[in-house]
């Protein structure tokens, strides 16, 4: 289904006047190939009959902000990349870590960290950071409908002897102990427009954004991380995302780089 630029473009223009998503700096390719994704999940056939509907309905619209900006609504996933980064906290991580994660969307991602650190009994602070307050607000809750059936196949594949009831409440089984919460703080900031704090973080978390964006905002993303790393902190993207310049960041597979 082919869709043309201008069609998109009044697209993104309603809905950052109707629900005020942003996505400056956004690929156009990537957004391109989203549209078109969406367009055939949804079984609709033109830009016009999928701004129609979500005028009726603003539910699909949010779903269609979340589709576009491909949030991931899963624990532990991909889980190969999950077992990677177990492996290397196991040979690298040490004393009470500081962590910058950045774009926690629904927080499933957040809060899957949070279990490992506990399983691997490695201490941290996180500051989670969204430029969506509405998807904080669902993450500071950690309540989710699948919540049982997600964490028992995934997290005993990481951690056959541990015990994932321990982290749930025990007034909801669909909700996250705020036991295990106690050392996350939370703010809504633009991850593009954010500098983080020169040398703080021994880790910054940026899972499945830079692919994103253009050239321009990927190297300030990029610089940003950088800037906000202690050396030889760990920076992780998406699995299948790349540094062509390795100057400051030397790859250590799926996605996970360190800083030089």
């Amino acid at each position: 289904m082919m869709v043309r630029t201008e069609e998109i473009d009044s697209l993104l223009s309603g809905l950052a006047n109707k629900f005020g998503a942003d996505f400056k700096g956004y690929s156009p390719s990537f957004l391109n190939e989203r549209v078109e994704l969406l367009m055939e999940e949804e079984q609709i056939n033109s830009i016009f009959s999928l701004w129609s509907q979500i005028l009726r309905n603003a539910d699909l619209g949010q779903r269609t902000i979340r589709f576009l900006q491909a949030r991931d609504n899963s624990f532990f996933h991909p889980l190969s990349q999950w077992r990677h980064f177990k492996q290397l906290l196991e040979e690298k991580a040490s004393g009470n870590l500081c962590i910058l994660y950045m774009q926690v969307g629904r927080g499933e991602g957040l809060h899957s960290l949070v279990l490992l650190l506990e399983e691997m009994g490695l201490s941290a602070k996180i500051e989670a950071t969204d430029a969506d307050p509405s998807l904080l607000k669902i993450a500071k809750k950690a309540e989710y409908p699948n919540l049982q059936k997600e964490l028992t196949i995934k997290f005993r594949l990481l951690f056959p002897q541990g015990d994932y009831k321990k982290y749930l409440s025990s007034s909801s089984p669909n909700r996250l102990s705020s036991r295990y919460q106690k050392n996350l703080s939370y703010s809504s900031r633009n991850f593009c427009k954010m500098v983080p704090s020169r040398n703080k973080y021994d880790l910054i978390i940026c899972s499945e954004v830079i692919k994103r964006y253009d050239e321009q905002n990927r190297k300030k993303i990029l610089d940003h991380c950088y800037t906000g790393l202690k050396k030889n902190g760990l920076l992780c993207l998406g699995p299948q995302d790349e540094i062509t310049d390795e100057a400051d960041f030397m790859p250590l597979g799926m996605g996970i780089f360190q800083a030089k």
